[in-house]
């Protein structure tokens, strides 16, 4: 899901590209970020079998780590979308 995501942002980012010299700060972090989240959820497939803790533990987890990433996506986009420069003024 993450990375189909950062897949179709590539999208705009690459029209942005076309017309500008930079694309848009949260569009590139948007993108970047998720490229990087998607391909740390696809490791996180192959490390979860191998850790001994229970498996309520484990889903609890990796159920966290995935709605942190999908949130960090959401906040990028929507800062993208509003035209946010600086999220911290």
């Amino acid at each position: 899901m993450l990375l189909a995501y950062a897949f179709l942002i590539g999208i705009p980012f690459d029209q942005a590209r076309k017309t500008r010299e930079y694309a848009p700060r949260y569009l590139v972090m948007t993108h970047v970020g998720l490229l990087m989240q998607g391909s740390m959820m696809l490791a996180l497939t192959a490390v979860v079998p191998l850790v001994h803790l229970p498996d309520a533990v484990k889903t609890t987890g990796a159920a966290l780590l995935v709605l942190g990433a999908v949130l960090i996506g959401i906040r990028d986009t929507i800062s993208w979308l509003r035209g946010v420069t600086d999220e911290y003024k």
